[in-house]
């Protein structure tokens, strides 16, 4: 799996989307962790791009793109759930003020595949995934190219005038 500093705040985030929609119908609450993840880097690319801040927009790409990826590799495990649980269920047993075992979390995705019939596409949906989070990355990363690229030819010609 792909780590860096955005991995805990993805976990975070996945986890408390679990915790604010507990109250809704298991289907949606087990994929609102998922939902959460993925909506607010996206949410903060589109109010970055409200403020023309476009390289503030394109680090929300790049972490969506993590975010992604984290989701892709969750998806890639769900008819195998070797998945350590361990840190979903200390969330859970910090928030909750119940013990929470790894065994009784619930694999989001072999929950949700499997409840629309689809479990045996894990990994093809993951891979599509991974495609998707790969050109959101490759977008920011040429699009912070061409934005040094465009500074550095107005430097230049700022200083030839």
């Amino acid at each position: 799996m792909l780590f860096n500093g955005l991995t805990y705040l993805n976990f975070v985030v996945h986890e408390l989307g679990h915790l604010a929609c507990s109250f809704v119908p298991m289907w949606l609450h087990v994929a609102a962790g998922t939902l959460v993840q993925v909506a607010l880097p996206a949410g903060a690319i589109f109010m970055f791009l409200r403020q023309r801040d476009a390289a503030a927009s394109c680090f929300a790409a790049y972490w969506l793109a993590i975010s992604l990826m984290h989701t892709a590799d969750y998806m890639a495990d769900a008819r195998m759930m070797q998945s350590d649980m361990t840190m979903s269920a200390g969330f859970w047993s910090m928030t909750s003020g119940q013990q929470v075992r790894p065994d009784e979390v619930v694999h989001d995705w072999n929950y949700l595949f499997k409840s629309v019939g689809l479990l045996q596409w894990d990994r093809f949906v993951a891979g599509c995934v991974r495609l998707i989070a790969g050109l959101v990355a490759a977008g920011a990363v040429a699009t912070n190219a061409y934005m040094i690229w465009e500074r550095i030819a107005f430097q230049r010609q700022k200083s030839v005038h």
